[in-house]
């Protein structure tokens, strides 16, 4: 659909003072081409509306100082809401990637009751009154990968069918849903460690094993949105354990994902191997990540002999991935980070040693300690929606500076 010029120029100095900023008028009417009373006029109702600050000055060397301009991260808001096997979690993100305000609602995904609808829809109102400061320019449904044997056909109506329609019904603000697949990069592109990359994977770690791809400068959904499925690689082929959840064996979740080392670990100690464990009082049943990375501090074998060995199967389909996509980065995420160095430096040892040539410069580093990246893909895709950025991708590409 055709838009005018009012709307074009609005988004065109929006999404360049996004990208470029802080920036000064100036630049604004190099880069636009529009008259400097124009962009004069825009940026005044910017700031009455609270969507871009004025962030200090500076000097070109002659004349009066540049007033530089931002977005206001600080007032831009979105709620983003995601699912878990049995959680709803509610939060408001600023768009600096700050939580400012968060909740969680026990739920049960397979048979969602009235009374979640009723308690989802009181937080939102909570946090709308609460925040009455700031602009809500979204609200964010995003939902967790479920295992195989979760049944999500509920989950989906319900969300379709109930809550959507009780939220527009609530406020004036418009309701997204988005993929799973791609929020963690989103995330870490927006506000992590991948801020500079064009390309790289991010990899999660803990009771599944996953990934979220970026390539090119754009996220990876797949044909079906369901990119990533790296926990489901088979690493092993002469695995003769039980099905994995996706119906195979030696899957490197099946096989290396952290109730695997656990599983490991309490068979050995059933079967009598020594350990630290022991011990101290540790039985099979009480194993967890913490007593687990004590004994690698305390150089126990049995755990440092399952953790490698699982470090070792993972990198081994992250390498593949590597190979695959050709990657600048690889980012780490997920709880078994927690098993220290014992962990990391045999992950990025295999890694290396199982990447091509070319491969080689990989950077391999841990993402920012984000609890939920899902809840802040959501807010950065909101953000997005509401510059409508993907209009504006030639300005994403440019590179100006104002000089001082």
């Amino acid at each position: 659909m055709f838009q005018d010029f009012n709307y074009l120029r609005k988004y065109t100095l929006l999404n360049a003072i996004n990208h470029f900023g802080p920036i000064s008028r100036t630049s604004l009417v190099e880069i636009s081409g529009y008259r400097p009373a124009t962009v004069g006029a825009y940026i005044n109702e910017f700031i009455e509306n609270k969507l871009v600050i004025e962030s200090g000055s500076i000097s070109n060397g002659h004349g009066r100082n540049r007033v530089m301009l931002e977005i206001n991260r600080l007032h831009l808001c979105a709620i983003c809401i995601s699912f878990s096997p049995r959680h709803i979690t509610l939060v408001v993100v600023q768009t600096n990637g700050e939580i400012i305000a968060q909740k969680k609602v026990s739920f049960s995904p397979e048979s969602p009751s009235r009374a979640t609808l009723r308690e989802v829809t009181d937080t939102v109102s909570s946090f709308l009154r609460d925040f009455e400061d700031k602009k809500f320019i979204g609200i964010g449904l995003c939902k967790f990968l479920f295992e195989y044997d979760h049944d999500r056909t509920a989950l989906d109506e319900w969300i379709v069918s109930e809550l959507i329609p009780e939220l527009d019904s609530l406020t004036d603000i418009p309701a997204y849903s988005f993929s799973d697949v791609s929020l963690p990069s989103i995330a870490e592109k927006n506000f992590g460690v991948a801020r500079d990359k064009q390309n790289f994977i991010w990899i999660n770690m803990a009771n599944d094993i996953r990934a979220s791809l970026f390539c090119g400068g754009h996220d990876v959904r797949g044909a079906d949105n369901a990119a990533g499925a790296l926990g489901h690689m088979v690493v092993d082929f002469h695995a003769h354990d039980t099905l994995c959840t996706c119906g195979s064996r030696g899957c490197v979740e099946r096989v290396a994902a952290w109730p695997a080392v656990e599983r490991s670990i309490a068979e050995a100690m059933r079967s009598g191997v020594s350990t630290k464990l022991t011990a101290s009082g540790i039985t099979p049943e009480d194993l967890s990540i913490i007593n687990v990375r004590r004994a690698l501090d305390e150089g126990d074998r049995l755990c440092a002999y399952s953790v490698k060995k699982a470090a070792r199967e993972i990198g081994l389909a992250v390498a593949n991935a590597v190979n695959l996509l050709n990657p600048e980065m690889v980012v780490t995420h997920g709880f078994m980070l927690q098993l220290g160095r014992t962990f990391k430096d045999e992950l990025e040892a295999t890694i290396r040693e199982n990447v091509l040539p070319e491969n080689e410069a990989v950077e391999i580093c841990i993402s920012n300690d984000f609890e939920n990246p899902m809840l802040l893909g959501a807010a950065a895709e909101i953000f997005s929606t509401f510059l409508c950025a993907d209009n504006y991708q030639w300005l994403y590409t440019l590179s100006v500076t104002d000089h001082e």
